[in-house]
């Protein structure tokens, strides 16, 4: 597991603002963008 430094802080982000939106890979970790690059990729496609 990869634990996030500060628990809670996404959750905390996405409840403050509206544009915010708290996605979780499955099985990636801090090595995210390069661990999962088709997943970031196709993540990034659905937002423009």
């Amino acid at each position: 597991a990869d634990p996030v430094p500060v628990a809670g802080r996404n959750h905390e982000l996405a409840a403050l603002h509206p544009t915010v939106t708290e996605l979780v890979h499955p099985s990636a970790g801090h090595g995210l963008p390069l661990t999962h690059p088709g997943w970031c990729r196709d993540l990034v496609a659905t937002l423009r």
